[in-house]
């Protein structure tokens, strides 16, 4: 009986510490801010973490990018066209093997990307109001934050602090809405009354 015990203490424990360890990191990265630089300007540590890989790869980012999306129109182009047996049998194959609607628009992507990168085309797109707006300060700063949050943001949401805050605020939610219904339908047959 005090090895179940000790099992169950144990596993408790473990549980506990797979719950706390993984969501107070998340909660560090996302939702804490903190007084970060010299001016003590309060930043929350993910924006911090994206400032210096965007620092970073800034010598490279832009041709990073059009590197990539030229690859991914290419690689979609002739893997949806020729269908070769080595990637239909790979898990790789939902990347490229795409509707072709989507492979236009990876298509126009990179196109447009090539076109700005090399300054070639018509002015309303090389502008640097227009495409170079998008790829040299938009494309960058989005890529950017894409690939920290897709990296980091499982420690908020899979390790059960959204479950559990969701089940806490559960009761208060649930009056909040149920008073807002009524409100909302007051006020709604209230402004039926005033048109009429």
């Amino acid at each position: 009986m005090n090895s179940t015990t000790s099992t169950n203490e144990t596993l408790s424990i473990y549980s506990k510490m797979k719950f706390l360890i993984p969501t107070m990191i998340g909660a560090m990265l996302f939702l804490i801010p903190l007084p970060v630089g010299e001016d003590g300007q309060w930043l929350v540590l993910i924006a911090v973490m994206a400032d210096a890989v965007l620092a970073w790869t800034e010598p490279i980012i832009v041709e990073l990018l059009v590197a990539v999306l030229l690859f991914s129109g290419v690689a979609s182009l002739l893997a949806t066209v020729a269908k070769p047996n080595w990637l239909m049998q790979s898990k790789l194959h939902p990347l490229f093997v795409v509707h072709p609607i989507w492979l236009v628009i990876r298509l126009v992507g990179a196109t447009f990307a090539a076109m700005v990168y090399v300054q070639w085309g018509p002015a309303f797109l090389l502008s640097e109001f227009t495409g170079g707006e998008v790829l040299t300060n938009l494309l960058p700063t989005l890529a950017v934050w894409t690939f920290i949050m897709g990296m980091l943001l499982p420690l908020l949401v899979d390790y059960g602090l959204m479950e559990w805050l969701g089940t806490m605020a559960n009761k208060v939610m649930r009056r909040c809405f149920n008073c807002l219904v009524v409100l909302l339908s007051i006020l709604s047959l209230r402004g039926w009354e005033i048109i009429w």
